[in-house]
């Protein structure tokens, strides 16, 4: 068992509970480490990785053959906010489905995954981009992005919410994709 660390930010530690979520995939893994952190370490690790992201968006879009209009702000506040509307989301509809989890629970335990794939995905989509086979490729990225976040989200939801109902899990993660989509979209048309 993980003690608590709620009071400070251990990247280390944090990515190497990101590796075990990632490479062992259980609720039994999720629910090892969801009560090492807090929406504090959560948000933390998430603005770390989504810089990361916006990073590798901006090296992308400095390409001459690249024509894609997402700044390095967009990215990186479109990931921030969609993170936070995806958990504070899953917390609320949760608790309205009989989930007994804590926000922190839920923000820790879905940043774990939440901010490695999002820098795999990134650098699968970059990667592909400067390629010609791989241009024709790219748009599954989103789409297999998607599918992973789902298991994850699924599981992460079994563990941090304690929902075990497909009939409860599955409305808790449409209603939190479509208001973290809806919050990433008003990011990007705010933001220059």
């Amino acid at each position: 068992m993980i003690k608590n660390s709620r009071g400070g930010f251990d990247l280390r530690e944090m990515v190497r509970q990101s590796v075990g979520v990632i490479t062992q995939p259980s609720v039994r893994t999720f629910e090892l480490f969801e009560r090492a952190g807090g929406l504090t370490q959560g948000v933390t690790y998430v603005a770390i990785t989504s810089v990361l992201v916006g990073i590798v968006a901006w090296i992308a879009n400095a390409l001459p053959f690249i024509n894609s209009r997402l700044s390095f702000w967009e990215t990186v506040l479109g990931s921030l906010f969609g993170y936070l509307a995806y958990v504070f989301t899953v917390h609320a509809v949760g608790r309205a489905q009989g989930g007994t989890g804590t926000l922190d629970e839920v923000a820790y335990t879905f940043a774990l995954f939440w901010a490695p794939l999002a820098i795999l995905f990134a650098l699968l989509q970059a990667g592909l981009v400067i390629t010609i086979v791989g241009i024709l490729l790219v748009w599954l990225v989103p789409l297999a992005q998607l599918v992973v976040n789902t298991f994850f989200a699924y599981t992460g939801v079994q563990s941090s919410m304690n929902i075990r109902s497909p009939g409860a899990i599955v409305p808790t993660l449409l209603i939190s994709l479509v208001t973290s989509v809806a919050v990433q979209a008003l990011v990007r048309w705010i933001v220059p």
